[in-house]
């Protein structure tokens, strides 16, 4: 849910939004207005976040994808090397009373169709045959592409904005927020909660 990654957002950014508030636009800029230099502080937190996040993604995506494909081109390596290992124990106790043929039986049947699920899921991940292949068969894929990344722009922006309301409006959220824990809950169930939420806000 976007508000919930909203809230997340806001958690998060709180922190450092008050430093900046605090030390940075009252202490060293001395910005008079209150409300600009929550502004500052709110519109200077975000800007850190996303590059932070665009760097993160722009170091770990392209590591992922190489990991994703060494497991993919490995999964024929290790399924033969699993053969290769039951062959030669099965020589090393050719004398015993397992049934060896029962069990080759078994692995036979099992591993190629592991390793094939595993190779196809993950190779999946960037369809090779939608992209190489003819305009039709690259159509679904655009489209379903293109669907799931407006959707999530989108789920984004209006976590975002969430997250800037949650942040900006603070007290006017804490205080309709105390209001309604005493409407619905007893009051020492309310104290609790509220107690519990404090700490936790001071932990994060």
């Amino acid at each position: 849910s976007p508000f919930l990654i909203g809230a997340m957002i806001a958690l998060v950014l709180y922190p450092f939004i008050k430093i900046l508030y605090n030390r940075f636009f009252m202490g060293v800029c001395h910005i008079k207005s209150k409300k600009a230099a929550k502004m500052l502080s709110i519109l200077v937190a975000y800007l850190i976040a996303v590059g932070a996040f665009a760097v993160l993604i722009g170091f770990v995506v392209p590591q992922i994808y190489k990991s994703i494909t060494e497991i993919a081109n490995q999964a024929p390596v290790w399924y033969e090397n699993i053969r290769n290992w039951f062959t030669e124990f099965e020589d090393k106790h050719a004398n015993s009373s397992i049934d060896y043929n029962f069990i080759n039986q078994k692995i036979e049947d099992a591993l190629p169709k592991l390793v094939d699920y595993m190779t196809g899921a993950l190779t999946n991940m960037v369809p090779y045959r939608a992209l190489s292949g003819p305009l039709p068969n690259m159509a679904p894929y655009i489209l379903n592409t293109s669907m799931a990344i407006l959707s999530g722009v989108l789920n984004l922006v209006i976590a975002i904005i969430v997250s800037i309301y949650m942040i900006s409006d603070n007290k006017n959220i804490f205080y309709h927020f105390k209001r309604f824990l005493y409407a619905v809950l007893p009051k020492k169930t309310a104290d609790n909660t509220r107690i519990i939420c404090k700490n936790c806000g001071s932990i994060f």
